[in-house]
């Protein structure tokens, strides 16, 4: 990755991956490596430092909670106070900005595994406990709790934690250990500052590229004079086997980074960063005029779209209203025949009571006639007998 990407960075994550990789590059040739050019990265995450270092090393990065976004990277997932590693299995190893983040009773667990399975150098980073950092941490912590309106994670674990104090856990720690200061507390805390008021306008799209190139200014003008004390954090150095100590001191004490930061550079600083508004200012209201131009062009659309529908609405009325009277002269239609379909059952009802009347009519004639059968009989007899006499 070139080098104005990786400036885009924040800027206190810059300046730490930027510090290692220089650190890497010093020692480079002055040891003799026993083993693969491979890097440790304990609590690398996402494995950013790889962007860092040059194409012969190998980057391991091992953290409990990975983010595997870097082909280039060997991911394993561990707990830094229990590495799956051997023994003086990787020749320079860092961890930065891990420590504080871990509980003060594994802290020194945490070293004496870090101690474990580096060979040559390895390099902590941790912002150091000191009442100046302590306050300015407070301070950005309440800032951040009333511009964004929540409590910032990070800061609210350095208060419950604390910050670590190395000096109480040297004489417990293995090995001989370097100690450098870098990045200056003040600068820490006015490049925070500004940072969390911009982004307390939540997502804007002017303020995130305002603050990205904020840190580009930053890394370009600043990462210079940043050595000078009081300082936010700390490198601790780990000197093991026959790695030679001090190869560091001209990385963090030279002219070029402890140069005086002056009016002149000031103002170059608020010179160059006014640029960037200005530059964002216009990518932003170009961007304001793409998406206006765009609207324009979908509301003309949604206008036509609405048009087109209350077409379509109006031919649904006029169906809906057909449809109303075709089922109105349906209904009436089904009420004749319900009234006709009424009448024929009601005079079925009475042909069927006529029906009963007259089977009673015939039951009665047949009993009369079964009445006369009886008296005729007789009559039939003398009648016959009578016949016969008078022949």
């Amino acid at each position: 990755m070139d080098r104005l990407k990786l400036t885009a960075l924040p800027f206190d994550r810059f300046q730490r991956l930027q510090r290692v990789a220089e650190m890497l590059r010093a020692i480079q040739g002055r040891v003799s490596l026993k083993q693969a050019n491979i890097v440790a990265d304990i609590g690398g995450r996402d494995g950013q430092l790889v962007d860092f270092l040059d194409t012969e090393h190998t980057l391991l990065v091992a953290d409990r909670h990975l983010i595997a976004a870097r082909p280039a990277c060997l991911y394993i997932k561990a707990d830094g106070n229990h590495l799956p590693l051997a023994d003086d299995s990787i020749w320079f190893s860092v961890s930065l900005d891990t420590l504080e983040h871990i509980g003060e009773p594994r802290r020194l667990a945490f070293i004496q595994e870090f101690y474990r399975v580096t060979s040559q150098v390895g390099v902590l980073t941790f912002p150091q406990a000191a009442a100046l950092n302590d306050r300015l941490e407070e301070l950005l912590f309440q800032l951040s709790k009333h511009v964004q309106g929540f409590e910032d994670l990070f800061l609210k674990e350095h208060r419950q934690r604390g910050l670590p104090d190395f000096a109480s856990l040297l004489p417990k720690c293995p090995g001989k250990w370097e100690f450098f200061g870098a990045h200056n507390s003040f600068l820490w805390f006015l490049m925070m500052v500004i940072k969390r008021l911009f982004s307390s306008y939540g997502h804007d799209v002017f303020f995130d590229d305002l603050s990205r190139e904020l840190d580009v200014v930053y890394n370009h003008y600043l990462s210079g004079f940043d050595n000078a004390p009081p300082h936010y954090r700390t490198f601790a150095v780990l000197y093991k086997s026959a790695a030679p100590q001090g190869i560091f001191s001209d990385i963090f004490s030279s002219t070029a980074v402890n140069k005086p930061f002056d009016k002149q550079h000031f103002a170059q600083f608020v010179s160059a960063f006014a640029m960037t508004a200005v530059k964002s200012e216009a990518k932003h209201i170009s961007r304001m005029a793409k998406l206006m131009h765009r609207y324009e062009s979908h509301f003309g659309d949604f206008n036509r779209m609405i048009r087109e529908k209350d077409h379509v609405i109006g031919n649904l009325i006029e169906d809906t209203k057909r449809l109303n009277q075709i089922i109105a002269d349906f209904n009436d239609v089904n009420n004749s025949r319900f009234a006709r379909i009424k009448g024929i059952v009601l005079e079925n009802q009475s042909l069927s009571a006529k029906i009963s009347e007259l089977e009673q009519m015939l039951k009665n004639r047949e009993k009369r006639l079964q009445r006369y059968e009886f008296f005729l009989r007789p009559l039939r007899w003398i009648y016959k007998k009578f016949k016969k006499t008078k022949q």
